[in-house]
């Protein structure tokens, strides 16, 4: 028999940032990093989430995402970008292409506003804000 022992000895806790694509109203759902079993209805869907191979229901253990990305968050963006700037245009990266340029237009329109607000032009705005942020004179 395959049985997996849970890697906690008690629920981890329930994530304040991570939200699984996945839900469930079910009944009996087992959060296998723990060995609980959680109980979901119509109107309290459980996320669902995948961890190691193991089943891992958000509102039980999910915290461990937090934890995870607290510490290896930029790791993992690092050789993610790594990978993107390799072969940008594969199929995996659709969704990167289109938020990163969301997240361009955003940054053009806010130092464009500064710009105006500081009556200076926009490449010189921008680099005032980055020092304003940073705490810098």
């Amino acid at each position: 028999m395959n049985e997996k022992r849970p890697l906690f000895e008690r629920p981890f806790g329930p994530s304040k940032q991570w939200r699984s694509m996945i839900g469930s109203s079910r009944s009996g759902l087992l959060c296998e990093l723990c060995g609980t079993v959680r109980s979901g209805s119509e109107e309290n869907h459980l996320g669902i989430s995948q961890l190691l191979g193991r089943q891992v229901i958000d509102q039980c253990c999910g915290g461990v995402f937090d934890a995870l990305y607290a510490e290896l968050g930029y790791a993992f963006f690092e050789r993610f970008l790594e990978e993107f700037l390799a072969d940008p245009m594969n199929e995996r990266f659709a969704l990167i292409r289109e938020r990163l340029a969301e997240g361009l237009r955003e940054a053009t329109r806010r130092t464009e506003a500064l710009a105006v607000e500081l009556g200076t032009d926009s490449q010189h705005a921008g680099v005032l804000q980055g020092h304003k942020e940073r705490g810098s004179p």
